[in-house]
């Protein structure tokens, strides 16, 4: 990756890439060097994260990695409050993901607390409705999870693939109800898909 970034600067030196490109293919290369370094030189991973995010704020991975980082350091709030703004931007699940994640021992009632925190920010937003739904699954509060599935599978609505799936999920572990299981796994399959992100033809949820 260094060689790689190494590159990048002499062609940003010799004007071939516009300013804009430049910094968010620095911000990639940044966070692909701070992942890789970020077990055995955490110090300069963290470093090169926050770099990333400063110059490509909405680039998920690079908050993800300084996120994990400082939460190993114990520096919880400060993590916390990074994916807060980044997903005040945009709700990329990778975010909520390592939300949920950031203090190891926490409880599943802890996880849907943190997951209703993180919500609050764009209360609005499908994503924010499944994370609160999928947090609150695994943590047994069935009608916690009907009621932030509800806007997205009320009469009229076209629930996406992953929110049928939550429901059958929900069906089954409240009532074992196989009617409605199946009957939402047929939703599933003919439902709009999720948003994706892909980055060199690779494609995440």
């Amino acid at each position: 990756w260094e060689p790689a970034l190494a590159a990048l600067e002499s062609h940003i030196a010799a004007k071939l890439i516009d300013k804009p490109t430049g910094e968010r293919q620095r911000a990639v290369l940044e966070t692909a060097i701070a992942i890789d370094k970020a077990d055995r030189a955490p110090d300069e991973a963290l470093r090169l994260a926050r770099q990333a995010v400063s110059r490509a704020p909405d680039l998920v991975p690079a908050t993800v990695v300084a996120a994990r980082i400082l939460s190993r350091r114990g520096d919880v709030r400060k993590a916390a409050k990074l994916i807060e703004a980044a997903w005040a931007r945009q709700r990329h699940p990778e975010l909520a993901e390592a939300y949920l994640d950031l203090r190891i021992g926490d409880s599943n009632a802890d996880r849907l607390d943190k997951a209703q925190t993180l919500a609050h920010i764009a209360p609005h937003d499908p994503e924010s409705h499944m994370i609160v739904a999928r947090a609150a699954l695994d943590a047994r509060e069935y009608e916690t999870a009907r009621r932030a599935l509800s806007p997205l599978v009320a009469e009229g609505e076209r629930p996406s693939d992953r929110a049928c799936l939550i429901m059958a999920e929900l069906e089954d572990a409240e009532f074992c109800d196989q009617g409605q299981v199946r009957e939402w796994l047929a939703r599933s399959a003919r439902a709009p898909r999720d948003p994706i992100w892909i980055a060199d033809g690779v494609a995440s949820k």
